[in-house]
């Protein structure tokens, strides 16, 4: 039997929606299922998660394309039932839920760099210590507000970039593509963040070179080290730590070295 590790290894993800495009959200009702499936998220989620409480999330019903426009139908739900469905857990269901990769690129002092957090170990529902940061999962009570995947990718960034302005006038949101990933079944937009910090950035900064800067630590946050590579020398890092980065961010990291986003 594959390790939890091992499944999330090979995550296969890809594109549904690419650049340009333009998202309309309509509330939908969640899929019905069988008082056995029920039962059986209950008992996963109280045998393995480890968590008391269970995180409002959406999930995604349909996603209808024409041309530019994109129509997303989502409903309410909630993180137990994306941890029993993230491995695959339970035969025959599963849901996918929207969230956002914010992929922030720092300009500073003539470098631009790609942001990075690494946890204190690896996750059973991350598959990797290191990620492109930031990255979180839509909110129901954000649905109705005029951009929800720009919104959560700023909210985001605020949260998991602790320290490093966040004004909007610093920051230029692009989206890149929404992708679906299985097993884990992440519906995730990907959104490019060019982040151009005011000359007080220096105070949020550990040590800065031209290939590295680090950000001091916040002791609240999820990471115990948040770090920019120079987007020169990200490819190269990326296949340094190929196995120490989560899927998802690998995944992105290749989408950027084709955008020549990075090199």
């Amino acid at each position: 039997m594959k390790s939890d590790t091992e499944i999330l290894k090979g995550m296969v993800t890809r594109h549904i929606v690419r650049a340009p495009a333009r998202f309309r959200y309509v509330k939908t009702e969640r899929p019905n299922t069988t008082p056995e499936i029920e039962a059986e998220i209950e008992r996963i989620w109280g045998e393995k998660s480890g968590r008391k409480y269970s995180d409002p999330l959406v999930g995604v019903n349909y996603i209808s394309s024409k041309d530019e426009n994109t129509e997303i139908g989502w409903y309410d739900t909630e993180y137990k039932r994306l941890f029993a469905t993230r491995l695959d857990q339970i035969p025959g269901y599963h849901e996918e839920i929207l969230c956002v990769s914010g992929l922030a690129r720092v300009h500073w002092e003539g470098e631009r760099y790609l942001m990075f957090g690494e946890r204190s170990s690896k996750e059973v529902n991350k598959g990797g210590s290191l990620e492109i940061l930031p990255q979180g999962f839509n909110s129901p009570e954000d649905m109705d507000k005029e951009d929800p995947l720009v919104l959560t990718a700023l909210k985001e960034y605020e949260e998991e970039l602790y320290g490093v302005p966040a004004l909007n006038n610093y920051i230029d949101p692009r989206f890149l593509s929404l992708t679906v990933s299985t097993p884990g079944y992440a519906m995730q937009a990907g959104m490019l963040l060019d982040v151009h910090p005011s000359p007080e950035f220096v105070d949020s900064l550990e040590e800065s070179s031209r290939e590295k800067i680090v950000l001091k630590t916040n002791p609240e946050g999820e990471h115990t080290e948040r770090f920019g590579i120079n987007t020169k020398h990200a490819w190269d890092f990326a296949m340094r730590k190929h196995e120490s980065i989560t899927p998802i961010s690998n995944f992105w990291l290749d989408v950027l070295a084709r955008e020549g986003i990075i090199s």
